[in-house]
């Protein structure tokens, strides 16, 4: 399948070109898509020939296997002076490189030392994140950080609200509770307004959602109406998302009859959070 920008693409581009910015991917809720939408957006904004630097904060490393086709080792980070996802946090960032993918494409692994920045550092660590990464993206001249959270509340969570400036908020419509995330908005608020820090575009994405659903439809339709913040187009159930990602491909590229579909319903989603 070729690859068509659109518009609204376009402009996204143009305006993430002109001044570093940081897309932050958050849910307290695990399971609700939130390492494959920061694929697709790191993938696609490479794709439009902006140089992108991928943070994964979730040792789990999911993020870091699907943007580099296989896990990244403490050891190889060590032996091959690599900064990791970890050391962003350190008062002292560690002379090194960010991993390269691609020539526009590089990455903060997520690996096992991330669990010792929720248990081990103090709330310090916040200000080392936020001015260590934006430190990188100046030596590396990067024009967009896409950055992948945990979903537990802690200092890497917490960091990267801080540093956000566009904070897509991924949600299932089974079992989702509108309480639950207007009250992960009012801690950014408060957190955002602690430290006087104007607040980050908001934007919460229905993913994986099933159409044919009658509680799906009715739970949707509570969430555009009821919702404090911007809601994205639906990204529906659709097997060519997964499926893509497994290959370690975006679905612009592969081959399914559902991936024109997928394709349009990402660049939809995407071009409402980035606006």
């Amino acid at each position: 399948m070729s690859f068509k920008t659109t518009p609204e693409l376009s402009k996204i581009k143009k305006r993430l070109s002109k001044s570093r910015k940081a897309i932050v991917l958050n849910n307290e809720k695990g399971g609700v898509g939130k390492s494959t939408l920061s694929y697709y957006i790191a993938k696609l904004l490479e794709r439009l020939g902006l140089k992108v630097l991928v943070w994964d904060t979730d040792p789990q490393g999911n993020f870091t296997k699907s943007i580099n086709g296989a896990e990244i080792s403490q050891s190889y980070i060590n032996d091959n002076g690599v900064i990791s996802s970890a050391d962003v946090f350190k008062a002292e960032l560690p002379s090194g490189k960010t991993y390269r993918v691609s020539d526009n494409l590089h990455l903060l692994a997520g690996t096992d030392e991330l669990y010792n920045v929720d248990e081990e550092m103090g709330r310090e660590s916040l200000g080392h994140a936020h001015r260590n990464i934006q430190t990188l993206l100046e030596q590396g001249d990067f024009d967009v950080v896409v950055i992948d959270t945990p979903p537990v509340l802690g200092n890497r969570q917490l960091a990267a609200t801080l540093i956000s400036d566009y904070l897509l908020m991924p949600i299932e419509i089974d079992g989702f509770s509108l309480d639950g995330i207007n009250k992960q908005i009012t801690r950014v608020v408060n957190i955002r307004e602690q430290v006087n820090l104007p607040l980050p575009q908001i934007t919460i994405v229905p993913n994986r959602v099933d159409m044919r659903s009658r509680s799906s439809k009715d739970g949707l339709e509570a969430i555009y109406k009821a919702s404090p913040v911007t809601v994205s187009p639906v990204i529906k159930s659709n097997t060519a998302i997964k499926d893509a990602i497994r290959t370690f491909t975006p679905v612009w590229e592969y081959k399914a009859s559902s991936s024109k579909a997928a394709r349009e319903m990402l660049f939809a989603a995407i071009s409402v959070a980035l606006r």
